[in-house]
C-alpha cells in the first residue's frame, strides 16, 4: 500500500447500541500511532454509509475503506461503492451475527484488526452478489423500519455473504423492530434475538410455493417453501452453516431450499444448521448456479447480509461482474 493513501474509515458510532463506536475508539489509536494518514467519516441518520461510500468513490479514483461495524454496515458499504475495481475495503467487525467476519476466521479485536489492515499490502479477491427485485411491496427504510410505497421499477441491491427470501428474512424484520434487539446488544448477546424470534415466528409463518429457474435452463418446484437462501459464503443469521460448500472465488452462488412439510421438522433441522448438517434432510435441497431466477405465489420478505429490504414475489440473484477488494 502507498504510504500516502489514505484510509478512510466509516463508522457508524451508535451501531450494535454503541459497541460500534467503542471499538473505534480503541482501534483509533492504532491508526494514529502508525503515522499513516486517515480520514473518519460518523454516519448519521441524515447521511448513512452507503452515501458516505458512494461520495468517496468513483471517477476512476483508487480509494481505500475501514467499515467499523456488522454484517449490515459492509452491506451498506459495497452498495454504496462506485467502483469495485478501484476501492479496497477493510473491515473491523462489531456486529452482533458477524457472519463474515467468521467465515473469514478473523479476530474479534479491533485493535488486531486495525494493526492488519495497516500492514496489509495485498488484498483477497471476494465474489460479490446481485440481487434483483424484479416485483416488490416497497423498501424498508433503515432508519424507522417502515415500508415505502412499493417500487414502479425494478431495482438491484449488492450482497457480500447471501440474500434470503422467506423464513429467514422475516426473521431479520422481525429483529429489526425488536426492542430486545438493543438490550441484548448492550449484554453482548445479540445473537440471542434471532433464535428467539425464529422460534416464535415458526408457529405463525406463512409458507409459499416456490418455482426456481437456474441457469436459464433447469426449473425446479417446490410445495410450501420456508426459506430460499442464495449464499457467495457458507454462514448467515449469527452463525448458521446453510451453505457449507460455498466458495466467494467461484463465481457461483450456493442455493438452499428448505420446505419442511411440518412445523415439528424445524426444531429437528433448525440446530443441525450450526454444524452444516442440515443439508441431509429430504426437506432440504442444495443447489448451485451462476444465476438464479425465484418466484413465489406470494410476497415474501427478502434479506441482504441480514437486512430486511422489502417483500418481493420474483427476484433475479447472481454475482456482480467485479469482486470486492478485501483487504486481509
Amino acid at each position: 500500500m502507498n504510504q500516502d493513501e489514505v484510509f478512510h474509515i466509516v463508522v457508524n458510532p451508535s451501531g450494535a447500541s454503541g459497541h460500534t463506536g467503542k471499538n473505534w475508539e480503541k482501534a483509533e489509536d492504532v491508526f494514529r500511532k502508525s503515522g499513516k494518514p486517515f480520514a473518519v467519516h460518523f454516519s448519521t441518520p441524515e447521511k448513512g454509509i452507503e452515501e458516505i461510500c458512494r461520495e468517496l468513490t468513483g471517477d476512476g479514483k483508487k480509494t481505500t475503506l475501514v467499515i467499523v461495524g456488522g454484517d449490515g454496515s459492509l452491506n451498506q458499504a459495497v452498495n454504496g461503492i462506485r467502483d469495485l475495481k478501484n476501492t479496497k475495503v477493510g473491515f473491523i467487525p462489531a456486529g452482533s451475527a458477524n457472519d463474515l467476519a467468521r467465515e473469514l476466521g478473523m479476530d474479534m479485536d479491533p485493535c488486531r484488526n486495525a494493526e492488519r489492515i495497516l500492514r496489509a499490502d495485498t488484498v483477497r479477491l471476494m465474489d460479490v452478489g446481485e440481487v434483483e427485485f424484479l416485483q416488490s411491496c416497497g423498501r424498508i427504510d433503515p432508519i424507522s423500519g417502515k415500508e415505502a410505497a412499493p417500487e414502479e421499477k425494478p431495482f438491484t441491491r449488492r450482497f457480500n455473504s447471501g440474500c434470503g427470501i422467506g423464513f429467514d428474512a422475516a426473521i431479520c424484520r422481525e429483529v429489526m423492530v425488536s426492542p430486545l434487539k438493543s438490550v441484548l446488544n448492550k449484554l453482548h448477546l445479540g445473537k440471542l434475538i434471532y433464535i428467539a424470534v425464529a422460534i416464535r415466528l415458526i408457529f405463525s409463518f406463512r409458507k409459499f410455493d416456490t418455482e426456481m429457474e437456474l441457469d436459464g435452463e433447469r426449473i425446479l418446484k417446490w410445495p410450501h417453501t420456508l426459506l430460499c437462501v442464495g449464499m457467495e459464503h457458507r454462514y448467515e443469521g449469527g452463525g448458521f452453516m446453510f451453505c457449507p460448500d460455498a466458495d466467494d472465488t467461484d463465481g457461483l452462488l450456493d442455493i438452499c431450499v428448505g420446505n419442511p412439510s411440518h412445523t415439528a421438522a424445524f426444531f429437528r433441522i433448525f440446530p443441525s444448521a450450526y454444524k452444516g448438517r442440515h443439508v441431509s434432510f429430504d426437506c432440504v435441497h442444495m443447489e448451485k448456479a451462476g444465476r438464479v431466477h425465484i418466484r413465489t405465489d406470494q410476497p415474501a420478505w427478502v434479506q441482504t447480509d441480514g437486512e430486511p429490504v422489502c417483500r418481493s414475489s420474483e427476484i433475479r440473484l447472481g454475482t456482480a461482474e467485479d469482486q470486492l477488494r478485501f483487504l486481509f
